[in-house]
């Protein structure tokens, strides 16, 4: 008797899946986050780091931030005047990512124009981890040194993203109204957490974030279908580079996809066995498609 086996149907119209985005956090209410290091105003009210909105916020030195999500944000200048530390941070715990693939972090930072951010010491982080493991920068932002206006320190500069991790910002610098940004987190699992650092040190130094938004791959629309066994089989599974695959059927098109949904590669079967040469590619998680069944294909040279 022929083995029946199901398997998820994940979301695929001509191949694709869906990115859809299925967290969310603009700060709007005081729960669902925390300030492991504290936060408040200092007995200078420009020292200051916490929650705070556009109308009672202390009083920011040199422009007025814009362009943010709602009503509140997250925002610090002097750090160390109104905390302990001079590191002021954020963490989100606990993220559900069960069944999500190809998750991406994005959020909203802004700093403004006029604002001394010093080369060794002022930056902002995002760091993430998952189910336990070990936290990972994935961005930051430092001074950018194409913008110092003085020397002696480095000092006196603005925020941009450090793209190449060297300490200096050299990417899009940050500006008064909010700017959304996104970077990619490697990996999968049950549970993501999340931690945003900002370092200020110093007074005029000041920074801001909001609306964050995590997405991923995810199974919009779930249904199930069933198959033969019999039908498509594919071997070795994780596979170095060659993939064989084997069907009862000579006259299907084998159509490799990426995560995104991208068509890679496709061959016409023309025999029951054929094989699927995956080396040219990095190692992740495909989709094979052949007739009407899609299987998940390991590559791990």
């Amino acid at each position: 008797m022929k083995n029946l086996y199901t398997i998820l149907f994940l979301c695929f119209s001509l191949g694709a899946m869906c990115q859809t985005t299925f967290y969310t956090e603009s700060f709007e209410s005081t729960t669902g986050y925390s300030f492991p290091n504290g936060s408040g105003v200092g007995s200078s009210n420009q020292d200051f780091f916490g929650r705070t909105d556009s109308v009672s916020a202390p009083p920011q030195e040199t422009f007025t931030y814009s362009g943010f999500d709602g009503t509140f944000f997250i925002a610090g200048e002097d750090i160390n005047g109104a905390i302990t530390s001079s590191v002021g941070e954020v963490y989100i715990d606990n993220i559900d990512i069960s069944g999500k693939l190809n998750l991406q972090f994005t959020a909203a930072f802004a700093s403004g124009t006029g604002i001394d951010i010093d080369g060794v010491a002022d930056s902002i982080s995002v760091a993430v981890k998952i189910d336990n493991g070990a936290w990972i920068v994935i961005g930051r932002f430092r001074a950018d040194s194409s913008t110092f206006t003085s020397s002696s320190g480095p000092f006196n500069g603005q925020f941009a993203e450090d793209t190449n991790g060297d300490g200096y910002g050299d990417g899009v610098q940050l500006a008064g109204n909010f700017t959304d940004f996104t970077w990619p987190i490697i990996g999968s699992g049950d549970s993501l957490d999340i931690r945003i650092s900002m370092d200020l040190q110093s007074g005029d130094e000041e920074a801001a974030f909001d609306n964050i938004r995590i997405s991923g791959l995810t199974t919009l629309g779930v249904g199930e279908i069933v198959f033969d066994e019999n039908t498509i089989n594919l071997f070795p599974n994780p596979t170095t580079g060659i993939i064989n695959i084997a069907t009862l059927n000579n006259e299907d098109l084998a159509q490799l996809i990426s995560l995104e949904g991208k068509l890679l590669k496709e061959i016409q079967i023309n025999d029951n066995q054929v094989q699927l040469n995956l080396s040219e590619f990095a190692n992740g998680i495909y989709f094979l498609k052949v007739g009407g069944i899609t299987r998940k294909v390991i590559l791990s040279k």
